[in-house]
């Protein structure tokens, strides 16, 4: 039923008319699997109202009445959780030019991110700036992120994601409700943009605390950059690189898996205390050294509506220690919390993860630039069985521009980074063979 009720785009050839659409293939992508049918989509909704499977171009139905496809797939359109597009006040790229870039991967809903547009979205006049450029790009007269393609219209469905930064705790309410952010993005640790600065532990308990007040479990989520330096560790974006700029290793050991297992390990103290805790029972899970040891529960009912907690979801994972953490953490609240006190904790990885290894990467190859770093092919083999095994791990793009202090190259050496929904897509068509990777992964 959601299959049929989802929206669908196919590039723009099925728009809104007075015409029921019939869409013939051979290749229709159903729960069973590949298969005849002819899709029709109601002129009302422009929405998939019926699938008629077993269909051919000399059924009767079809007869003068069908586009018929031949052997192009037709299947649901991709949601990405994870896209940064620069608009307003960048130039690097518009709604327009990347709504277009994901429809061409195959993507029809993206959210889009906080913290590359100028201002950022952390409060509702920055978020005003933001709807207004959706709005130009849909009218087809906005700026195109300075593409040259202003005459585009916003080509797929958009959400937006607010941020939750320190000191901007009691604008979120407000952003959710009167905005209608579908999330809030925090950086665990300083992010490559001076307008979203990183929250530490106080900010955190912060933002958890007004989102549990406010909403509890029916809160938007929490989506986290998991990454958390050793506190000895100055950790500067824009400060001097310390290591080969042209050698992807160097980069990935300057930002190793236990950056985002202490950052999981940190957020599951913050979970705790906002909720009611069994004081009796240990709190670190097996396997989990230290976890949790300065947690200070509040020991007291949760104050926001319902029992529940806002959700918490961990972007970008890039390793296996890093999806271990999540499921400790969720075995960790699972003992914690009182009984009736729930919180979804959930994660994703991206693309990138899955397809490279960072000992494939040659010097110099800033397509390939991402935070966390791509990890190596062991790290990327876990990864997809992670996947294959259902540890509740979504897949996104995480589509970003490489314009933001890149630290595995040297800016006078940096070339321009490829967007995520149409860039990845080239890369696994041209030189890899993901099919080979997730056989040998199952």
């Amino acid at each position: 039923n959601a299959w049929r009720g989802a929206l669908i785009y196919l590039c723009g050839l099925v728009s809104a008319s007075d015409e029921v659409r019939r869409l013939l293939s051979r290749r229709v992508l159903l729960p069973s699997g590949l298969t005849t049918a002819c899709v029709i989509v109601s002129p009302r909704t422009n929405q998939i109202s019926q699938i008629i499977e077993g269909l051919d171009a000399s059924s009767d139905c079809c007869i003068d009445e069908c586009d018929d496809w031949g052997d192009l797939v037709i299947l649901p359109g991709g949601i990405d959780p994870h896209v940064h597009v620069s608009e307003p006040g960048q130039t690097f790229e518009g709604f327009a030019s990347a709504s277009v870039a994901a429809l061409v991967g195959g993507t029809t809903t993206f959210l889009d991110m906080p913290l590359n547009s100028v201002p950022a979205s952390t409060s509702m006049p920055a978020l005003v700036e933001k709807w207004k450029a959706m709005a130009a790009a849909f009218n087809g007269d906005g700026d195109g992120g300075g593409d040259g393609d202003n005459q585009a219209l916003l080509a797929v469905d958009v959400g937006l994601i607010g941020g939750a930064v320190p000191g901007n705790s009691a604008h979120l309410p407000k952003l959710a409700t009167d905005g209608g952010v579908l999330a809030f993005k925090s950086f665990m640790l300083p992010s490559q943009s001076e307008d979203f600065p990183g929250s530490d532990l106080p900010d955190l308990k912060a933002t958890y605390r007004v989102l549990a007040d406010s909403f509890g479990a029916s809160s938007p989520p929490l989506m986290l950059h998991a990454e958390l330096p050793p506190e000895r560790f100055q950790f500067d974006p824009f400060g001097e690189y310390d290591g080969d700029a042209q050698k992807y290793a160097d980069y990935e050991r300057r930002r190793p898996p236990s950056w985002e297992v202490e950052a999981i390990h940190r957020m599951t103290k913050v979970v705790l205390g906002q909720a009611v805790v069994r004081e009796q029972e240990d709190l670190r899970p097996s396997g989990s050294s230290e976890l949790l040891a300065e947690a200070q529960p509040a020991l007291q009912a949760v104050s926001g509506p319902g029992s529940g907690l806002p959700p918490v979801h961990f972007v970008h994972l890039s390793s296996p220690e890093a999806v271990d953490a999540v499921g400790e953490m969720r075995e960790t609240l699972a003992k914690r919390l009182a009984p009736g006190v729930n919180v979804t904790v959930t994660g994703e990885t991206c693309t990138h993860y899955l397809l490279f290894a960072s000992e494939e990467i040659g010097d110099g190859q800033t397509l390939l630039k991402c935070a966390p770093p791509i990890r190596n092919s062991t790290s990327r083999l876990e990864l997809v069985r992670h996947l294959l095994h259902g540890n509740a791990l979504g897949k996104s793009s995480r589509e970003n521009d490489s314009s933001h202090a890149p630290q595995a190259v040297k800016k006078d050496v940096a070339v321009p980074g490829g967007k995520g929904e149409t860039g990845v897509l080239t890369m696994v068509t041209s030189d890899h063979s993901p099919a080979e990777l997730w056989r040998r992964a199952s």
